[in-house]
């Protein structure tokens, strides 16, 4: 009976953890590492996170001058597709150029890009 119960509870612990998903990052405020996402509707990443407490937006810097792109700051933005895979929030990035710092550019998993004005930038707080 010991044995039985021994295989038992990672069967059972196995069959939950797939049931389970977690965000250890949450919504609209900071946690212990001081980091967290906040919400934009068509503003830059840079000025939310600013506005939130002081803080500075998550970032690759990077040059193309071309497009005058400087920074690339991390956001995400809600998908809603008919593929299920594609439902939920995407990653993407909110670029340092003019053209394009009030949107977040996201992939879909068919490869399509799309532009969201309303997204959640991560910011970090010194």
């Amino acid at each position: 009976m010991k044995n039985v119960r021994n295989l038992m509870l990672p069967g059972l612990v196995f069959a939950l953890s797939s049931q389970v998903f977690a965000n250890p990052i949450q919504d609209g405020f900071y946690q212990g590492k001081k980091v967290g996402w906040f919400k934009s509707n068509a503003t830059p990443c840079s000025v939310v996170c600013r506005r939130a407490h002081g803080g500075t937006s998550e970032f690759e810097k990077f040059k193309m001058p071309a497009l005058g792109n400087k920074y690339t700051y991390v956001c995400k933005a809600k998908e809603v597709s008919s593929v299920p895979l594609a439902k939920g929030e995407l990653y993407g990035n909110n670029f340092s150029s003019a053209a394009r710092n009030k949107v977040c550019m996201v992939s879909t998993p068919n490869g399509q890009v799309h532009r969201k004005i309303k997204f959640k930038c991560l910011c970090v707080q010194p």
